[in-house]
Protein backbone atom coordinates (compact mmCIF):
# COMPACT_ATOMS: atom_id res chain seq x y z
CA UNK A 1 0.00 0.00 0.00
CA UNK A 2 1.15 3.59 -0.90
CA UNK A 3 2.07 5.75 2.14
CA UNK A 4 0.23 9.14 2.05
CA UNK A 5 2.29 12.41 3.04
CA UNK A 6 0.66 12.64 6.20
CA UNK A 7 1.60 9.31 7.12
CA UNK A 8 5.24 9.92 5.99
CA UNK A 9 5.29 13.04 8.09
CA UNK A 10 4.08 11.19 11.15
CA UNK A 11 7.17 9.38 11.93
CA UNK A 12 9.18 11.93 11.37
CA UNK A 13 10.15 13.57 15.37
CA UNK A 14 11.66 17.05 14.09
CA UNK A 15 9.95 20.23 16.07
CA UNK A 16 8.00 21.22 12.78
CA UNK A 17 5.54 18.55 13.54
CA UNK A 18 5.12 19.30 16.37
CA UNK A 19 1.99 21.10 18.27
CA UNK A 20 4.69 23.01 20.49
CA UNK A 21 6.34 23.67 17.30
CA UNK A 22 5.81 27.23 16.12
CA UNK A 23 7.28 28.31 12.28
CA UNK A 24 6.04 31.07 9.89
CA UNK A 25 9.05 31.79 7.61
CA UNK A 26 8.53 31.03 4.02
CA UNK A 27 11.25 28.70 4.43
CA UNK A 28 10.73 27.56 7.93
CA UNK A 29 14.10 26.10 8.89
CA UNK A 30 13.91 27.71 12.40
CA UNK A 31 11.01 28.59 14.43
CA UNK A 32 10.27 28.52 18.60
CA UNK A 33 9.25 25.81 21.22
CA UNK A 34 6.56 26.99 22.89
CA UNK A 35 5.97 24.14 25.44
CA UNK A 36 7.02 26.42 28.13
CA UNK A 37 6.11 30.50 27.99
CA UNK A 38 8.24 33.19 27.43
CA UNK A 39 11.70 33.37 28.83
CA UNK A 40 13.77 36.96 29.55
CA UNK A 41 16.84 37.09 27.51
CA UNK A 42 19.90 38.86 29.12
CA UNK A 43 22.77 39.69 26.10
CA UNK A 44 26.43 39.11 26.93
CA UNK A 45 26.46 43.20 27.66
CA UNK A 46 23.77 42.63 30.88
CA UNK A 47 20.89 44.47 28.84
CA UNK A 48 17.47 42.93 28.67
CA UNK A 49 16.56 41.75 25.20
CA UNK A 50 13.28 41.28 25.89
CA UNK A 51 11.42 37.87 26.42
CA UNK A 52 11.26 34.85 23.97
CA UNK A 53 10.51 31.31 23.41
CA UNK A 54 13.54 29.15 22.79
CA UNK A 55 14.40 28.82 19.00
CA UNK A 56 14.69 26.00 17.82
CA UNK A 57 15.81 24.24 14.01
CA UNK A 58 12.74 22.73 12.29
CA UNK A 59 14.75 19.05 12.46
CA UNK A 60 15.26 19.69 16.27
CA UNK A 61 13.52 17.58 18.81
CA UNK A 62 12.67 16.77 22.55
CA UNK A 63 10.81 13.99 24.93
CA UNK A 64 8.13 16.68 24.92
CA UNK A 65 7.31 16.70 21.38
CA UNK A 66 3.58 15.85 20.51
CA UNK A 67 2.76 15.03 16.72
CA UNK A 68 0.66 17.33 14.68
CA UNK A 69 -0.50 16.14 11.35
CA UNK A 70 -2.31 18.98 9.23
CA UNK A 71 -2.18 20.05 5.41
CA UNK A 72 -0.25 23.05 6.47
CA UNK A 73 2.42 21.15 8.99
CA UNK A 74 2.73 18.79 5.82
CA UNK A 75 3.18 21.46 3.07
CA UNK A 76 5.77 23.10 5.59
CA UNK A 77 7.60 19.65 6.36
CA UNK A 78 8.04 19.03 2.20
CA UNK A 79 9.52 22.50 1.82
CA UNK A 80 12.05 21.67 4.51
CA UNK A 81 12.70 17.97 3.45
CA UNK A 82 15.80 18.97 1.69
CA UNK A 83 17.35 20.81 4.40
CA UNK A 84 17.63 17.96 6.60
CA UNK A 85 20.58 17.24 8.36
CA UNK A 86 22.63 14.45 7.03
CA UNK A 87 22.30 12.47 10.10
CA UNK A 88 18.24 12.97 10.43
CA UNK A 89 18.08 12.15 6.22
CA UNK A 90 20.09 8.94 6.83
CA UNK A 91 18.02 7.95 9.51
CA UNK A 92 14.48 9.01 7.71
CA UNK A 93 15.47 7.58 4.37
CA UNK A 94 16.34 4.26 5.91
CA UNK A 95 13.28 4.31 7.84
CA UNK A 96 11.74 4.48 4.53
CA UNK A 97 13.63 1.98 2.33
CA UNK A 98 12.42 -0.25 5.50
CA UNK A 99 8.66 0.40 5.54
CA UNK A 100 8.68 0.15 1.56
CA UNK A 101 8.70 3.95 1.02
CA UNK A 102 11.17 3.46 -1.97
CA UNK A 103 10.78 7.20 -3.78
CA UNK A 104 11.22 9.14 -0.69
CA UNK A 105 14.22 6.87 0.46
CA UNK A 106 16.23 7.22 -2.46
CA UNK A 107 15.23 10.29 -2.61
CA UNK A 108 17.08 11.25 0.77
CA UNK A 109 19.79 8.47 0.06
CA UNK A 110 20.79 10.01 -3.82
CA UNK A 111 22.79 13.33 -1.80
CA UNK A 112 24.14 11.05 0.98
CA UNK A 113 25.36 8.71 -1.86
CA UNK A 114 26.55 11.59 -3.86
CA UNK A 115 28.43 13.34 -1.49
CA UNK A 116 30.09 10.09 -0.26
CA UNK A 117 28.24 9.73 3.15
CA UNK A 118 26.93 6.26 2.54
CA UNK A 119 28.89 2.78 3.42
CA UNK A 120 29.12 -0.13 0.93
CA UNK A 121 27.44 -1.88 3.11
CA UNK A 122 24.24 0.82 3.16
CA UNK A 123 24.31 0.46 -0.46
CA UNK A 124 24.14 -3.29 -0.52
CA UNK A 125 21.23 -2.88 2.15
CA UNK A 126 19.19 -0.50 -0.36
CA UNK A 127 20.17 -3.22 -3.52
CA UNK A 128 19.06 -6.16 -1.55
CA UNK A 129 15.76 -4.52 -0.05
CA UNK A 130 14.42 -2.97 -3.33
CA UNK A 131 15.37 -6.87 -5.03
CA UNK A 132 13.44 -8.91 -2.21
CA UNK A 133 10.42 -6.01 -2.21
CA UNK A 134 6.82 -7.65 -3.04
CA UNK A 135 6.55 -5.39 -5.42
CA UNK A 136 9.26 -6.22 -7.42
CA UNK A 137 7.44 -8.10 -10.39
CA UNK A 138 8.67 -9.25 -13.43
CA UNK A 139 6.96 -6.32 -15.37
CA UNK A 140 8.46 -4.06 -12.76
CA UNK A 141 11.43 -2.30 -14.63
CA UNK A 142 11.77 1.24 -12.54
CA UNK A 143 12.31 -0.89 -9.81
CA UNK A 144 14.89 -3.42 -11.42
CA UNK A 145 16.44 -0.37 -12.87
CA UNK A 146 16.99 0.38 -9.23
CA UNK A 147 18.08 -2.54 -7.84
CA UNK A 148 21.10 -2.63 -10.78
CA UNK A 149 21.93 0.92 -10.07
CA UNK A 150 22.67 0.45 -6.51
CA UNK A 151 23.87 -2.90 -6.92
CA UNK A 152 26.53 -1.79 -9.50
CA UNK A 153 27.10 1.25 -6.73
CA UNK A 154 27.32 -1.35 -3.87
CA UNK A 155 29.73 -3.18 -6.04
CA UNK A 156 32.38 -0.69 -7.55
CA UNK A 157 32.93 0.14 -3.63
CA UNK A 158 34.18 -3.09 -3.08
CA UNK A 159 31.35 -5.18 -1.49
CA UNK A 160 32.35 -8.62 -2.07
CA UNK A 161 28.30 -9.98 -2.16
CA UNK A 162 27.07 -7.28 -4.30
CA UNK A 163 29.76 -8.05 -6.79
CA UNK A 164 29.04 -11.48 -7.48
CA UNK A 165 25.35 -10.48 -7.44
CA UNK A 166 26.02 -8.05 -10.02
CA UNK A 167 28.28 -10.42 -12.31
CA UNK A 168 24.60 -12.79 -12.16
CA UNK A 169 22.65 -9.57 -13.72
CA UNK A 170 24.67 -8.94 -16.11
CA UNK A 171 24.08 -12.41 -17.71
CA UNK A 172 20.63 -12.60 -16.70
CA UNK A 173 18.09 -12.19 -19.39
CA UNK A 174 15.94 -10.59 -16.73
CA UNK A 175 17.66 -7.12 -16.56
CA UNK A 176 18.95 -7.05 -20.35
CA UNK A 177 22.95 -5.76 -20.21
CA UNK A 178 23.98 -8.81 -21.28
CA UNK A 179 27.96 -8.34 -21.10
CA UNK A 180 29.95 -11.62 -19.95
CA UNK A 181 33.04 -10.03 -20.27
CA UNK A 182 32.20 -7.50 -17.54
CA UNK A 183 30.48 -10.44 -15.51
CA UNK A 184 33.78 -12.33 -15.12
CA UNK A 185 35.48 -8.95 -14.38
CA UNK A 186 33.03 -8.31 -11.27
CA UNK A 187 32.78 -12.60 -10.63
CA UNK A 188 36.85 -11.78 -10.20
CA UNK A 189 36.38 -8.98 -7.87
CA UNK A 190 33.87 -10.88 -5.84
CA UNK A 191 36.24 -13.80 -5.93
CA UNK A 192 39.58 -11.84 -5.09
CA UNK A 193 37.29 -9.93 -1.98
CA UNK A 194 36.57 -13.50 -0.80
CA UNK A 195 33.38 -14.13 -1.39
CA UNK A 196 32.85 -17.94 -1.01
CA UNK A 197 30.31 -18.89 -4.46
CA UNK A 198 32.72 -16.75 -6.18
CA UNK A 199 36.00 -18.30 -5.31
CA UNK A 200 34.63 -22.00 -5.84
CA UNK A 201 33.60 -20.85 -9.33
CA UNK A 202 36.73 -18.97 -10.47
CA UNK A 203 38.91 -21.82 -8.83
CA UNK A 204 37.25 -24.95 -10.96
CA UNK A 205 37.02 -21.92 -14.13
CA UNK A 206 33.22 -21.99 -14.30
CA UNK A 207 31.93 -18.41 -15.13
CA UNK A 208 28.64 -17.02 -15.82
CA UNK A 209 27.23 -17.67 -19.54
CA UNK A 210 24.14 -16.23 -20.65
CA UNK A 211 21.57 -18.75 -21.37
CA UNK A 212 20.54 -17.80 -25.08
CA UNK A 213 18.02 -20.76 -25.25
CA UNK A 214 16.64 -20.05 -21.82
Amino acid sequence: MTKTKSQDISNFKGCITCRHGHFVEDLPLGGECRFNPPRQFIGRDNTNNGRHFVHVRFDDWCGKRINEVSAETVAKFEKVRPYLSSDQAYIEAERALLSGDFDLSLKLFEPLYQSGELSMDMLNKISETLHNSPVNAPDNGDLKLLYVTWLRRAADMGHPRACYFYAITLVSKDYSLLDEALSKEYLLKAAELGYGTAKKKVESGVFLKIDFDG
